[in-house]
């Protein structure tokens, strides 16, 4: 079974908020509420892998140009008196 994210579960319960509150206070089924509630887990699940794909993770360390490379190799063999 794949885990869920805990910001995917309260992501999902802000959507379905107006449900789960209407059910607590009795004017709507909690079965109804509950099935909204199942439902907004996938569909939270869906929008943050989106936004995840959109975004990335990105690198920690920055990568070095070639060119910036060859300078600092020119710059250090000067420096060595070569």
């Amino acid at each position: 079974m794949i885990g869920v994210r805990p910001t995917t579960v309260l992501a999902a319960a802000a959507v379905s908020a107006p449900a789960l509150w209407q059910a607590y206070e009795g004017t709507l089924p909690v079965t109804t509420a509950l099935l909204r509630f199942v439902i907004a887990v996938p569909v939270a699940a869906l929008a943050f892998g989106l936004l995840r794909a959109l975004v990335g993770t990105g690198s920690r360390t920055p990568k070095r140009r070639v060119a910036d490379s060859e300078a600092h190799d020119r710059g250090s063999a000067a420096g060595r008196g070569n």
